[in-house]
């Protein structure tokens, strides 16, 4: 019998341990289903056969999700998501003005069909009318382009995450133009402000910031020259001489050529709007009073492109329609009990005197004049040379709870699945004017909101909801010119139980666009969408449905700009999960690193110096089998319980296969050998165990003292030996102390002969074991100055170790029930205390009262480490400390990172500290 499911959502950033290629080994079953995004309804496979269906949660939800198996008995998962029909490459309707409740409902179909079997999956999504070209990449492996959005990928590993990226281009095409010419624009701005200045009783308001929110074209309607938004082509062409004169109507009627000099439309690098004609050597003054039309111009490449995380099923053992039927419902999206949706828009620049070009230069000081005049400032139209708008001076970075208004514009929609609700806001950042000969702000204004409105259509029991935001908000300094300064969009967001969240509309490309979404009040929150700004004059020209060629002197320009385009994206929560996390970087079970914080260890983003506010993904390793991050000195090691043991960064030769030593490694890399154990001594020496149980160490030399001994290297760039003869099987160090536990749970040091004769090395140690009355031991530690001995029925032995023959024997000190996981950070020492955590001072002697228990965070899962905490729904969650200035004293909590992101920035498009946005 059908029964309701949660479904799985599909997003580009859970990775998976095997990529698909020609050479993987492909299991027995490769039964695909075949998935068509124009026929819904047929549920059958490659070979025409039908599916063998035990569960649908039915037609009536959105996110419809369907399992079972083949008529050859491979369990299958399929999803199907309804939402916003909106696949025009053409999105922006003519006049799509006014709030969201008066718009229309959009119709809503199947929108993309993915399904999985234990080695296949099938795809295919609907996309812009006009795509010409489709794209399937799989863990970053492109799947090929073809002509239709339709794949199937074979030889995939069970029960296994994979990123899905797709793309559909909308190919390069002639089409028709529009013309603008920035020049022209500016020059009846400033006639405009020159007017005003003269009289200023023309001023429209008292609030300047009023008009837009009201209606942003109220006060050209007492001078005609205010209209070049409506056409900004009109204006320099049907009255070229307007703005200076008392009646613009009468130059034109006199005799547009005659006069070349005192009619600038008449030559053709002063009037760059008789260029577009389709020869460029015509008569420049053919027609110089009428408007040249649209012109032809190659219109630029634009795609679409969807992130989506899945999982295919286990392969079961039998083949019991139980088991099939289990499986496939494993590997089906689980429903989420809040989804948050964040929308900003931010100019990138520092300053848009630093950051644009020279039409923004014109635009912005043509505003900035208008806006002195009529506010009646100190500063006069002519001051406006020397200031400059502010920008938001960053690129691409995730909402953050500390945040200061980082954006021009945000909106938000919080979805409560829960409880049934949908809670959306609405907010502007601040405008400023800087004057650049003082580096002083000399106005702040914030933009109005009025023109931002929601309408919420909700489908609760459907597993759906959706928010149509229609989005106009104006520059506070620019009243006076229609659709100057005004940031618009509109987005149809679809919501889905499952976790998916997908928009489709269209947006001005100017400013700069992001969007974010997170589930479950997580800290960390997945891309959906992000978009670059180009310049100002896409907030004056405007114009969806073709490009906008910019006109200066000579030629058009031979490369358009689209100052509007479609938005159509999608994310979904990742499938992928944490395997251990340590400080700020985790590694997933697919074996994609994330870090955050600092990017020394983070190649290509940014790298010693800087940091980075969100998880980004720098590289990704194949094949991990339980790996386990350990850091060291800006270096960063993946060990994992086969003995393979990679590392990346280093200093001091710490990544081990540097010769050079200093050098940073590019990416993890394997070191050479397979290792029984590893530890980092004080962060700065990595010490191993080899296969064949010696003990090796690199990066600092523990056993340096200074350069009067020649034979002792500073630091050894690879593994070397510093045991032999004893078949180790764990090492601890701290400094230069280091311990060892033998296969047969004995304890050894290393004991110097102070009597040796000079030989150019400091040190001549030999390996003595720790008599301890027989007791064996299963864990050993290294703390400051003091060894750490954990045996299996939870007692604790600790000892002096001062690397001399007078050491101190083992003695016990206390019993912690249960205690495994015994660690060291060198003054702090750790052990997993059931679904607690003990620590304790590392340097003394441990009794009964003298350690401190700490719970996790109240959930189930396992310590990672000490502040680290992996939940078993596979939330990474932080133990982070703050001051309180209230109660005078450091306070912590557990804070939810959540899962790894379904996607990460790239180093060019992330906000970095280190880089300032010109």
């Amino acid at each position: 019998m059908p029964v309701t499911i949660a479904v799985v959502t599909v997003i580009a950033s859970a990775l998976a341990l095997c990529t698909p290629t020609a050479a993987s080994a492909e299991p027995a079953d490769t039964t695909a289903v075949q998935v068509d995004v124009r026929n819904p309804e047929a549920f059958v496979d490659t070979d025409g056969a039908d599916l063998i269906i035990s569960d649908d949660s039915g037609t009536v939800s959105k996110t419809r999700v369907v399992t079972g198996h083949t008529a050859d008995q491979v369990p299958f998962t399929e999803t199907l998501y309804y939402g916003s029909d909106i696949t025009s490459a053409e999105e922006k309707p003519d006049g799509d003005d006014g709030d969201a409740a008066s718009a229309p409902d959009p119709v809503i179909s199947v929108q993309t069909i993915v399904a999985t079997t234990p080695s296949t999956l099938s795809i295919s999504w609907k996309a812009q009318s006009d795509a010409g070209q489709f794209e399937l990449f799989v863990d970053g492996d492109t799947q090929g382009v073809q002509d239709t959005s339709s794949y199937v990928v074979k030889g995939l590993t069970p029960d296994t995450a994979y990123a899905l990226r797709t793309t559909a281009t909308t190919p390069s095409h002639t089409v028709e133009a529009q013309t603008f010419d920035p020049e022209a624009w500016t020059d009846a701005i400033n006639a405009e402000t020159d007017a005003e200045a003269a009289e200023p009783t023309v001023e429209p308001t008292e609030d300047p910031t009023a008009e837009p929110t009201e209606d942003p074209t109220a006060e050209p309607t007492e001078d005609p020259t205010a209209e070049p938004t409506e056409d900004p082509t009109a204006e320099p062409t049907e009255d070229p001489t307007a703005e200076p004169t008392e009646d613009p109507t009468a130059e034109p009627t006199e005799d547009p050529t005659a006069e070349p000099t005192e009619d600038p439309t008449a030559e053709p690098t002063a009037d760059p709007t008789a260029e577009p004609t389709e020869d460029p050597t015509a008569d420049p003054t053919a027609e110089p009073t009428e408007n040249p039309g649209p012109a032809q111009a190659q219109s630029p490449e634009f795609s679409t492109s969807q992130t989506l995380s899945v999982r295919t099923p286990a392969a079961p053992t039998t083949s019991s329609a139980r088991k099939l039927n289990k499986a496939a419902r494993a590997a089906a999206p689980t429903a989420v009990s809040a989804t948050d949706f964040n929308y900003r828009t931010f100019i990138p620049w520092s300053t848009i005197g630093d950051g644009g070009d020279w039409s923004d230069q014109l635009i912005q000081h043509a505003c900035i004049a208008q806006s002195n005049v009529r506010r009646h400032a100190d500063e006069s139209a002519a001051d406006a040379a020397h200031e400059t708008f502010l920008g938001d001076n960053r690129s691409f970075q995730q909402p953050s709870a500390d945040d200061d208004h980082p954006y021009r514009t945000q909106t938000t929609v919080h979805v409560d699945w829960g409880e049934g609700h949908v809670v959306t806001d609405k907010d502007a950042g601040y405008t400023r004017i800087l004057d650049e000969s003082t580096g002083e702000v000399v106005a702040t204004r914030q933009a109005a909101t009025d023109h931002i409105t929601f309408k919420v259509n909700s489908a609760f029991d459907e597993g759906y909801t959706h928010v149509n935001i229609k989005h106009i908000a104006n520059d506070p300094f620019c009243p006076a010119v229609k659709q100057f300064g005004s940031i618009s969009y509109h987005a149809y967001v679809d919501f889905y139980v499952t976790g998916l969240v997908r928009v489709a509309g269209w947006q001005y490309t100017m400013p700069s666009h992001e969007a974010w979404v997170r589930w479950n009040g997580t800290a960390n929150w997945s891309n959906l969408f992000h978009s670059t700004a180009t310049h100002l004059y896409c907030l004056v020209a405007g114009g969806g449905e073709v490009p906008v060629v910019i006109v200066r002197g000579g030629t058009p320009s031979e490369h358009p700009t689209w100052c509007a385009q479609p938005l159509k994206a999608s994310v979904n929560r990742s499938t992928d999960r944490w395997a251990d996390v340590s400080g700020s970087l985790g590694v997933t079970q697919a074996g994609k690193v994330w870090g955050s914080g600092d990017t020394s260890v983070l190649d290509g983003y940014g790298g010693f110096g800087c940091t980075v506010n969100q998880l980004v993904n720098p590289f990704r390793v194949k094949g991990l089998h339980n790996p386990k991050i350990i850091g060291a000195d800006r270096t960063e090691y993946l060990y994992t319980d086969d003995g393979d043991l990679y590392s990346w960064g280093g200093s001091w030769g710490l990544n081990g296969h540097d010769p050079e030593g200093d050098a940073s490694a590019d990416g993890p890399q394997l070191i050479s050998g397979k290792w029984r154990d590893f530890d980092v001594a004080g962060g700065s020496t990595a010490i191993g165990v080899t296969e064949s149980g010696n003990i090796a160490v690199w990066g600092r030399n523990p056993d340096y003292s200074y350069s009067g001994y020649p034979e002792d290297p500073r630091y050894f760039d690879v593994p070397t030996a510093i045991s032999s003869g004893i078949d180790f099987v764990q090492a601890a160090g701290f400094n230069w102390d280091i311990i060892g536990l033998d296969s047969d749970g004995n304890i050894w040091h290393r004991v110097d002969d102070f009597d040796a004769d000079y030989d150019g090395h400091a040190h001549h140690y030999t390996w003595a074991q720790y008599d301890v009355d027989g007791k064996k031991f299963d864990e050993i530690a290294q703390g400051n100055s003091r060894g750490w001995a954990l045996r299996g029925d939870g007692e604790i032995y600790s000892f002096r170790d001062s690397s001399s023959d007078s050491d101190a024997v083992p003695t016990y000190n206390t019993t912690i029930e249960g205690a495994h996981g015994l660690q060291s950070t060198g003054w702090t020492i750790s052990a997993y205390d059931g679904d607690n955590i003990a620590t304790w001072d590392g340097y003394g002697e441990l009794t009964a009262d003298s350690y401190q228990s700490f719970a996790g965070p109240g959930v189930p899962g396992k310590f990672a480490t000490t502040s680290d905490f992996i939940a078993g729904d596979g939330d990474w969650y932080s133990f982070q400390e703050a001051y309180n200035p209230v109660t005078d004293a450091w306070e912590g909590n557990w804070n939810d990172i959540g899962l790894p992101p379904t996607n990460s920035l790239g180093p060019d498009e992330v906000t970095l500290s280190c880089q300032v946005n010109t």
